[in-house]
Formats: structure tokens, C-alpha cells, sequence
């Protein structure tokens, strides 16, 4: 089964999971790779159409029996398990930070289509430290953090640009190019800092 670069990016930060909860499986893509390559599979959708499309598809691969379907908003309200990991693709970091309202003990590997300071510095507030990052372009660039239980202390640049990313060259230098679009058509103070910090950090990668 082949993935989008952005689905096996997301599969390769869970690699090692035994149990994967994926929260928002939409059409269960992910959920039916996961369970061919043998993991336990609980996916839920808020959706009933995406679920039977899941359900479909999971028939067609013949792991039907191997994933366990759950119409809810959120994380089913099922027995977790410490090692358990949570994807959360494709959503608002606000959906997200509401769908962890309940801390939860376990290995969160989260896309979130905007507000990625926010993210970071919120989930640092509930307990979580950041153990990765990926930034992957498939069309467009896409950002992955995966998130354990943890005190990490951060700085106002690892919650702007991530403690892993920004010693990403090629991720600094598109958000490099991005900002100093957005300045040129702004002519925003604080925009030509933040292009100013973004060019020194790009400077450290190539130190």
C-alpha cells in the first residue's frame, strides 16, 4: 500500500508503536497501513460517511478484523495504555488542544494546519515535551511534531520555529522566503524582525 509523502511521514514517527489511536481517520488510509504492517488500530471518525469509507476500505485489504471503528468526536472513551500513540492529522490546533482537553499518558504524533507557536507552547502548559519534528513538502510543507509526557524548558524561538526545525536549512529558508513575502506587502515592523531572526537561524545550520 503506498502513501503520500505526507501519510508515511506520519507513519514513520510511529513506527514503533504497538497500539495507534487514529483520532480523525477520515477515509482510514493510515489506520488499514498501520494495520497491515500488523499494529492494533482504534480509529474514529466525527463523520459517519469518512468512517464507512474506512470500514470499506479496511474490507477490501482484509484487516477488517484488526481495526477497531469508533464513531465519536475525539478519543473513543476506551482503556489507554501508557505506550499507546494518538494521531491527529489534518486538524486546527485549537481542534486539537480541545480533543486533549483530558490529559493522557502516551505519544502524540500531531499535524496541525496552522497556529504551530500556539500548539507548542500549549501543549508545553499541559505536561508535554516536543521528542520530534519532521517538515516534509508533499504539494505544499507540512509539519510534524511528536509529543511525550515531559518538563522541557523552551525558548520564544523553539516555540516559533520548533527546537528540532529550526536547524532544518531547507524548512528555515522557505519560512525565510515566505515572511519576507508577506513583509514586502505589509511593511510590518514586526514582520522584518521576525525575517532578522529566521536569517541568523538559518546562518547556525550553515555554521
Amino acid at each position: 500500500m503506498k502513501l503520500t509523502k505526507r501519510l508515511q511521514a506520519l507513519a514513520n514517527m510511529a513506527k514503533d508503536a504497538e497500539r495507534i489511536f487514529d483520532i480523525g481517520c477520515d477515509h482510514g488510509i493510515l489506520s488499514v497501513f498501520f494495520a497491515l504492517q500488523g499494529k492494533k488500530v482504534i480509529a474514529s471518525d466525527l463523520r459517519e460517511a469518512p468512517l464507512n469509507s474506512a470500514k470499506a476500505l479496511a474490507k477490501k485489504y482484509q484487516v477488517e478484523e484488526k481495526i477497531a471503528f469508533y464513531l465519536c468526536d475525539g478519543i473513543p472513551k476506551i482503556e489507554k495504555k501508557e505506550n499507546d500513540f494518538f494521531i491527529l492529522a489534518g486538524m486546527g490546533a485549537h481542534t486539537i488542544l480541545h480533543i486533549l482537553e483530558e490529559n493522557i499518558e502516551g505519544t502524540f504524533v500531531i499535524q496541525s494546519n496552522n497556529d504551530l507557536p500556539y500548539l507548542r507552547e500549549e501543549m508545553q502548559k499541559k505536561g508535554y515535551q516536543i521528542i520530534e519534528e519532521k517538515a516534509v513538502f508533499d504539494k505544499k510543507w507540512y509539519v510534524f511534531i511528536k509529543f511525550q509526557v515531559g518538563d522541557a524548558i523552551y525558548t520564544k524561538e523553539d516555540f516559533a520555529y520548533g527546537p528540532f526545525l529550526k536547524k532544518d536549512k531547507e524548512y528555515m529558508t522557505y519560512l525565510y522566503e515566505k515572511k519576507k513575502k508577506i513583509y514586502e506587502r505589509s511593511k510590518q515592523e514586526q514582520q522584518l524582525e521576525e525575517i532578522k531572526t529566521i536569517q541568523k537561524l538559518i546562518e547556525k545550520c550553515s555554521g
